[in-house]
């Protein structure tokens, strides 16, 4: 089976603690080896728990990379979140 990587627009980074990586991975959330760096997938069909990860891995606060650029996720607003463009804030 074929693993695809997800787009870098629907990933939110996690600060997670090394302690906490098990607790992570339960709830879906994957490494990324070039920044090092936890992330879920933001999904707009509920298949992610995201909305979990975020109120247990908020500080620093998490992020998306949108057009090589880092956008923390306060500044994109809910409806907007499945966008790919920074256009849409």
């Amino acid at each position: 089976m074929n693993y695809r990587e997800p787009q870098m627009n629907v990933r939110v980074y996690l600060s997670v603690a090394f302690c906490d990586k098990n607790e992570a991975k339960e709830l879906g959330c994957r490494w990324d080896t070039n920044r090092k760096k936890w992330y879920c997938i933001d999904s707009d069909y509920g298949k992610s728990n995201v909305s979990k990860c975020i109120k247990i891995w908020n500080d620093p606060e998490p992020y998306k990379i949108i057009n090589d650029e880092i956008i923390l996720l306060s500044l994109i607003s809910e409806n907007n979140r499945g966008f790919t463009t920074k256009t849409t804030f």
